[in-house]
């Protein structure tokens, strides 16, 4: 699956070096850790499913970055799930939907950090 995935994408996601938590801005419960960014989306890796067509407003914390905020806020929507091999952990694709201008900032310099 991964594989047609990779082939659908409009830009390369950039893998993300640190751990860096994904939080549900609604219940305050972490959604999973960030994988992998891209201008336009992200991969989490969850510790349960997450359904799919849903939308989120998520907070990553960036605690030691040099970053010129210490939060990236964005607005997602849950894209695909998939299981990984031990099936006790997910997958998951969000597209960013909603991002300011100052965010979408903030994506370029985690890309450029991570690059």
């Amino acid at each position: 699956m991964e594989k047609n995935i990779s082939e659908r994408r409009k830009e390369p996601r950039i893998p993300i070096g640190v751990p860096l938590p994904v939080i549900d801005q609604g219940s305050g419960d972490p959604l999973g850790e960030l994988v992998n960014l891209s201008r336009h989306g992200m991969m989490l890796l969850s510790p349960r499913p997450i359904e799919i067509n849903r939308i989120f407003q998520v907070t990553v914390p960036l605690p030691h970055s040099r970053l010129s905020d210490p939060d990236l806020n964005v607005g997602v929507e849950s894209l695909w799930l998939e299981a990984d091999e031990s099936r006790e952990r997910f997958w998951v694709g969000f597209q960013i939907i909603d991002c300011s201008p100052r965010m979408a900032a903030v994506v370029e310099e985690l890309l450029r950090e991570f690059s």
